[in-house]
């Protein structure tokens, strides 16, 4: 799993992220008192996950609505959000993958962790789907 420090330093390593679309598979991901947002970046085809709270103070008035729908999570400022890239898949899987995320996020104090663990084992669910195989023209 890649790391990046900040939204920014994410989104200057590569190009194609900064203008691609993103959808969203929930924001109010909880963990260990922290709470992430859910995204797939449609250009280059990665799940990532952005952390939106740390520490043990709320750093901005914007964000205190945020706050206030997440109990003992405390928001810190956007160009301080750090980004996990989870997965690259195709865009057609992580709709697989993340089928019925709508009635998990956000439930509980460790909803986060059933993306961690539909992430793990993505091989097993996206097994289930039909797939065209097209083989490579270089082996064939």
């Amino acid at each position: 799993m890649s790391a990046f420090s900040t939204l920014e330093t994410f989104r200057d390593t590569d190009r194609r992220r900064r203008g691609s679309t993103e959808r969203d598979f929930g924001v109010w991901w909880r963990a260990a008192r922290q709470a992430y947002r859910v995204s797939y970046v449609e250009a280059t085809g990665e799940l990532i996950a952005v952390r939106m709270s740390h520490g043990p103070r709320l750093r901005t008035e914007r964000t205190m609505q945020i706050a206030t729908h997440l109990p003992g999570a405390d928001v810190i400022e956007d160009e301080r959000f750090e980004v996990f890239v989870l997965a690259v898949l195709d865009e057609a899987d992580v709709g697989t993958l993340l089928d019925g995320w709508a009635d998990v996020c956000g439930r509980g104090p460790d909803s986060f962790r059933w993306v961690l663990d539909r992430v793990a084992h993505c091989g097993d669910v996206l097994a289930s789907r039909p797939r065209i195989h097209v083989p490579d023209r270089r082996t064939a």
